[in-house]
């Protein structure tokens, strides 16, 4: 098609519109926010977010004005600040130039984006973006040949990358998740003998009382702390959720004092309080998600069988699993960290909760075995403070991450004889 023709063909839909227009000689400003926005899209059965996407066609002036022949496709694109249009192909070659603001082009090439950048996208080449954490980045999309990616919502013409760009993270969570079915407080819950020990289920109740205790703290620092839209919002829901379920866990011990202090347990829960309050939002979310509440789902899970009838476990093994889910999800859509990144933080908290869910079994144990434990079955908190406890090995390596040493496993089943 010839240049004069083009200019032809655009002139006559042009005209089209100007005749049902009140005045068709004027110029007209079409604003960005007369044209629809699109979200997100369903690709392979999965819902992407893709960040802000306004197809020129779709607005009835500009449909109108830009010629089918040799058909071009213009949209206006936006990621807020700190947000990631995920690794993905598309069959048609495209170009964006970046218009405001700046960010980071990922997949088969990684480098920073600026306005006044124009990236050229081959065709099926690996891509996607990160918007710049305080600037975030508006561009245009341009696709030289057939329809545009999105014009039609329901059918997008783009594919996931040909990998997950999260799978790592989600397989150093498989590996973490896996190795602390064997921690000493899940074992400790997994065993018959503590089903009819009043005692030890009792003192038991007490020392989780201490971490429910904090774990209301630790939500509200981070609602409090919470900074991208996205991720205040999954805070304040997680809040809502959980709050106050420390006082049916009280209710259940009867509402008596809790006279414990463990420097190990006072010294991790005040890890987590500090990365809540000064953590970045993927962080804190990986830890409140991915780390405490996967916990807690593997936990509440087996303590159900040994407390069949407490509102405490039932509630929490429904809500844990949801949770974490719920933060995957933010993360993968919203994160603007590398992968890298999440999964060194994912190490961390991991060594961190084996520490602490290691320690308070000990605790438990050691105040129903302890000479210094008050005799009445319903009263366990005295901590003794000279008790010995198993001796543990953690390690730091995604692979190795808090893994019981076998000494220590030989000694935890000594206590349980």
């Amino acid at each position: 098609m010839t240049a004069q023709h083009a200019s032809s063909a655009m002139a006559l839909m042009w005209n089209k519109y100007r005749s049902e227009s009140s005045n068709p000689t004027a110029p007209l400003v079409v604003r960005r926010d007369d044209i629809p926005a699109i979200t997100h899209v369903t690709i392979d059965g999965i819902d992407r977010y893709i960040g802000e996407v306004r197809d020129f066609r779709g607005n009835d002036a500009l449909r109108d004005f830009i010629p089918n022949e040799g058909r071009s496709s213009l949209s206006w694109v936006r990621l807020a600040a700190g947000e990631v249009h995920h690794i993905h192909t598309h069959p048609t070659a495209s170009m964006v130039i970046i218009c405001e603001g700046g960010g980071k082009l990922i997949g088969d090439t990684q480098r920073p984006v600026e306005a006044g950048d124009m990236v050229i996208i081959p065709s099926n080449a690996l891509h996607g973006f990160i918007a710049g954490e305080n600037s975030g980045l508006r561009g245009l999309s341009i696709q030289f040949d057939g329809l545009g990616l999105y014009e039609n919502a329901a059918k997008p013409r783009m594919q996931s990358g040909t990998q997950d760009p999260f799978k790592p993270v989600v397989d150093a969570q498989t590996v973490h998740v896996e190795q602390y079915g064997y921690n000493r407080l899940v074992e400790l819950v997994k065993t018959n003998a503590i089903r009819d020990d009043q005692r030890l289920k009792a003192c038991l109740l007490d020392v989780l009382q201490v971490w429910s205790d904090h774990f209301q703290k630790l939500i509200r620092i981070r609602s409090a702390a919470a900074r991208a839209p996205e991720f205040c919002a999954l805070a304040d829901q997680h809040m809502i959720e959980e709050f106050g379920h420390n006082k049916i866990l009280a209710e259940l011990r009867g509402n008596h004092p809790v006279d414990i202090w463990d420097p190990t347990l006072e010294s991790t829960a005040a890890w987590f309080g500090e990365r809540m309050a000064r953590g970045s939002d993927t962080d804190t979310t990986i830890l409140m998600h991915l780390v405490i509440e996967e916990a807690g789902d593997v936990f509440h899970k087996y303590g159900a069988r040994v407390f069949p009838d407490a509102k405490h476990f039932e509630v929490h093994g429904h809500l844990d699993e949801d949770h974490a889910e719920m933060g995957l999800e933010v993360l993968r859509q919203h994160s603007p960290e590398p992968v890298e990144h999440m999964v060194r933080v994912l190490e961390q908290g991991w060594a961190m909760m084996n520490i602490l869910c290691n320690r308070m079994a000990d605790v438990a144990i050691a105040n129903a075995r302890g000479t210094g434990a008050r005799e009445n079955a319903a009263s366990c908190s005295p901590l003794v403070p000279q008790v010995r406890t198993c001796p543990m090995i953690v390690t730091t390596s995604c692979r190795e991450g808090a893994v019981i040493h076998q000494n220590a496993a030989e000694l935890w089943r000594k206590h349980l004889a």
